[in-house]
């Protein structure tokens, strides 16, 4: 389980850097600013978020690919917030999950926000940048 989560983290933060080639529908700083600050905060700016990438015609791919880098900046903010509230923060990735069309991120993200909820917090040593190359 905890292998499961740590892949997934990695790649959000790869699927992250991979979208700096492409426009993402949303602020990803603004996110994790918001984050890092307050679960209401943060509900607000990923509700926003959300909203943006869902107005966007664009195929389900890009619109899970985006979807991951919301779920990424979340945690990137939950790991610097000084008064998070677990519960809250897991709610709001759950939420965030339930936007996917991809079973397999849908679930990846719930066992995030449930590791969260349960206060197990983040791998945080696997949320630090990757190196990566397409060929």
């Amino acid at each position: 389980m905890q292998r499961v989560i740590a892949v997934v983290v990695v790649w959000f933060c790869l699927t992250a850097t991979v979208l700096h080639a492409q426009a993402l529908q949303f602020d990803a700083a603004a996110v994790q600013t918001a984050c890092s600050q307050d679960a209401a905060v943060c509900r607000a700016a990923t509700n926003t978020a959300l909203q943006q990438i869902l107005a966007e015609n664009v195929d389900d791919a890009l619109r899970n690919t985006q979807i991951g880098a919301l779920a990424a900046a979340i945690a990137q903010g939950l790991r610097t917030a000084q008064n998070a509230d677990p519960a809250a923060i897991g709610q709001i990735l759950k939420d965030v999950a339930s936007a996917s069309t991809d079973p397999r991120q849908t679930q990846a993200i719930t066992q995030l926000a449930e590791r969260i909820i349960a206060g197990q917090g983040l791998p945080v040593d696997l949320l630090q940048p990757v190196a990566s190359s397409p060929a």
